[in-house]
C-alpha cells in the first residue's frame, strides 16, 4: 500500500509521470526514465513506482503499480503484410508519424520478409506497452493484413526473418529526464517537478 501521497500543485499535469515510495515517504513527479534509475538503486530495493495514468483537478490520481520487471523485459508489436508494397508504405508512413507526433518512449523499427510474407516490427520496453498502443490508436496508425503482439511473438518473427531495415526512434521529451546523481540528490523532496 503506497504511502500518504503529496497534494500536488496543478495535478493535470502530472498524468504520465510517476510516483516513487520509498517506504518512509513519498516523491511525487518522477519521469519513466528517472524511475527506472530508483528501482535500478539497490537502497531502494523495497521501494514501489506507480504511474499516473489520469490526474483530476480535484487531486484524485489514478495510478498503476510498476514492477522492476516491467523495466527489464521487452514488448512489440509485429504488423505482417501480403506484399512488399503495402510493408514499404506503412513503414514510410510509420517514420512520418513519429516526427509529427513522437512517440511515448525509444522504439526500435524493423522491417523484414518472413515465411513468403513482409512485417514491420516495434518492439520497446515491456513498461511502455499500453502507452504504445494508446500512442498507435491516437495517431491512426493501422498497418498490416494481420496484427500479433507480446514478447514471444517478436523473438519468434526475429529468430527466422530476414532483416531488410531497421530505425531507431528516440522521442523529443517535453519532460527532461535528470541525471541519475540529480535524482539521487533530490529523493527527499516530495514534489519532483
Amino acid at each position: 500500500m503506497i504511502n500518504k501521497i503529496p497534494a500536488i500543485p496543478n495535478p493535470a499535469s502530472y498524468s504520465g509521470l510517476y510516483i516513487f515510495d520509498f517506504g518512509d515517504h513519498v516523491s511525487v513527479g518522477y519521469t519513466a526514465e528517472e524511475v527506472e534509475f530508483l528501482l535500478t538503486e539497490p537502497r531502494f530495493d523495497s521501494g514501489e513506482a506507480y504511474r499516473i495514468y489520469r490526474a483530476h483537478p480535484d487531486g484524485r490520481l489514478e495510478l498503476k503499480q510498476v514492477t522492476k520487471a516491467s523495466w527489464s523485459s521487452s514488448a512489440g508489436i509485429a504488423f505482417y503484410f501480403i506484399g512488399r508494397r503495402g510493408l514499404d508504405s506503412a513503414w514510410d508512413k510509420l517514420l512520418n508519424l513519429t516526427e509529427r507526433f513522437p512517440p511515448p518512449c525509444e522504439i526500435e523499427l524493423s522491417k523484414a520478409s518472413f515465411q513468403e510474407q513482409y512485417v514491420l516490427i516495434m518492439q520497446y520496453t515491456g513498461e511502455y506497452d499500453d502507452i504504445v498502443a494508446n500512442w498507435l490508436l491516437r495517431v491512426k496508425f493501422n498497418g498490416g493484413d494481420h496484427v500479433e503482439a507480446g514478447k514471444q511473438t517478436i523473438e519468434n518473427t526475429l529468430q527466422t526473418a530476414k532483416i531488410v531495415g531497421t530505425k531507431s526512434i528516440i522521442p523529443t521529451q517535453s519532460r527532461k529526464s535528470r541525471t541519475r546523481e540529480e535524482v539521487l540528490k533530490t529523493i527527499d523532496k516530495p514534489i519532483q517537478r
